[in-house]
């Protein structure tokens, strides 16, 4: 089999996996950056997808961190021909599976064709990836490795290919902004060719001139975003959705290897897969006798392992794909400007996608023995079982975010967005309960999040719940609880909640 039918089968196969995911609709984000984008309803031209931010707002006009214009002209397409949300997935789909056909056919330049075939699989069949291909505005990223894979292929010593290739990040970058790293990334796998050929220094710098090229696009696009959409945090900044903010020195440090920590669980043993993962579900140590230290420990371990690989690839003895991996993760992880959330699942496609190629080149050997081709057959048939299980989720906003509440329960932005889904779908009772798990955490922070609310939802009837809620959320005075929780609820529009908290006030 030729690689070229190899990685169709892989493309077929994720579309395959992900089939499910045309029959959802729009959920979270997709509203705002679809159904309100004035551009791509048809309410202003096409053309200012180039002159509004993701979100719609003309630049400059009110903070945005995001200016992604590629994806919304794709977005605006689409939705001139249909305004359902089944062609939007279907395209996104459709990226997704040339992704994965495009990872087998690059990683023909480090892995044998059976490595590229298993890289492509393990790709596809990643749970974390369900974010950005069931989710509409998750697009951005699949665009966005997938204009930057084609410049990793297009790289070459040839003047055109250098100038595709610089297109194609272009791209990348008007997609989103997570691969703004890739000249760096391009620069390492050039020098680790030099290194493993022994070139002499007369080489290097024609070597390295595409990276410098990338990098000039680069810096050309971050002076133009600097004008526009400086990248800070908006004064409204909730600093409990990214408890990192404000913290520095060692601190930072160690915390920021718990983050990494986590994305490796969310990687490799993806049972706690959640829309977005802020206080109270993840608190980073800040100390090394803190609770969550041990995931500092597994971060800083799987920064070594990436270290390590990077001195043996410069030592020649090795292709220094997992060091690839740590620096596709810099941005991602915090490590060179704050971002708005914690940890987001959608941000690990860039990241992934180069650890599939490490680990491919990891297994290769290894398959040749049947017991290894088992146990790795049996994982990704598990993973694949839990994509689908995770699209069928991505269908329906509700669906999504109970069952991220039921797998990440501390995860308080989930929780006040689940109670404003089940307020939408006209669902009161369950919403106050929501609604006050929120205000129970926020009222918590920065301590843990931890009220007997959290074992009574497991045990109690939702009516018996919302009985006794003052004292399950550990409210000191109940009264006071429930006026607050009132008020809010209120001065939010949620008259139907409001009225039974007041009910239940009344009653005592």
């Amino acid at each position: 089999m030729t690689n070229r039918r190899a990685a169709l089968l892989v493309a077929l196969f994720a579309g395959v996996l992900y089939a499910p995911a045309l029959g959802g609709g729009y959920v979270l984000d997709d509203d705002r950056a679809i159904l309100f984008h004035p551009a791509v309803t048809g309410q202003a031209p096409v053309w200012q997808v180039f002159s509004r931010e993701f979100w719609g707002a003309p630049l400059g006009q009110a903070w945005s961190s995001s200016y992604r214009p590629l994806t919304t002209l794709g977005f605006a397409f689409e939705h001139r021909i249909t305004p359902a949300p089944w062609l939007h997935h279907l395209v996104n789909v459709a990226l997704y599976g040339a992704l994965a056909f495009l990872l087998c056919r690059v990683a023909r330049r480090w892995l044998s064709e059976r490595g590229a075939v298993v890289a492509g699989v393990l790709f596809a069949c990643l749970p974390i990836h369900v974010e950005s291909v069931a989710g509409l505005v998750g697009r951005a990223d699949v665009l966005a490795g997938l204009f930057c894979l084609g410049a990793v292929a297009l790289v070459g010593p040839l003047r055109p290919r250098v100038l595709c290739a610089c297109a194609c990040y272009l791209g990348g970058l008007l997609s989103k902004e997570t691969v703004a790293l890739l000249p760096l990334l391009v620069a390492w796998m050039a020098m680790v060719d030099l290194r493993r050929e022994r070139a002499p220094r007369g080489a290097w710098l024609p070597a390295l001139a595409p990276s410098l090229a990338l990098a000039a696009v680069g810096l050309g696009y971050l002076t133009f975003r600097w004008r526009f959409l400086p990248p800070v945090l908006p004064a409204e900044f909730v600093l409990a959705d990214n408890a990192l903010h404000g913290v520095h020195g060692a601190a930072r440090i160690w915390g920021n290897l718990a983050v990494l920590g986590r994305y490796a669980e969310l990687v490799l043993a993806p049972v706690r897969l959640c829309a977005d993962h802020t206080y109270a579900d993840l608190v980073p140590p800040v100390g090394l006798f803190d609770p969550a230290s041990p995931w500092s420990v597994v971060g800083l371990s799987c920064g070594a392992a990436a270290l390590h690989s990077g001195w043996r690839a410069w030592c020649g003895r090795g292709r220094g794909l997992l060091f690839a991996v740590l620096i596709a993760y810099l941005l991602v992880g915090q490590w060179v400007m704050d971002l708005s959330v914690l940890i987001a699942e959608r941000l690990m496609l860039w990241p992934s996608l180069w650890l599939c190629l490490a680990a491919a080149a990891a297994l290769d050997r290894a398959l040749d023995s049947a017991r290894a081709r088992v146990l790795v057959a049996a994982l990704a048939g598990l993973m694949c079982m839990r994509t689908v299980t995770r699209v069928l989720d991505w269908r329906d906003e509700v669906r999504l975010l109970s069952s991220s509440a039921e797998a990440c329960p501390r995860a308080v932005h989930g929780r006040l967005n689940l109670a404003e889904a089940l307020t939408r779908a006209g669902r009161p009772a369950e919403a106050v309960w929501q609604y006050a798990m929120a205000a129970a955490g926020r009222s918590a922070f920065p301590g843990r999040f931890d009220v007997p609310a959290l074992e009574a939802e497991a045990r109690l009837a939702l009516d018996e719940r919302l009985r006794r809620m003052p004292e399950l959320m550990g409210a000191s005075d109940p009264r006071a609880f429930l006026a607050a929780l009132h008020q809010y609820l209120l001065a939010n529009g949620a008259t139907a909640e409001a009225r039974i908290v007041a009910e239940l006030g009344r009653a005592r």
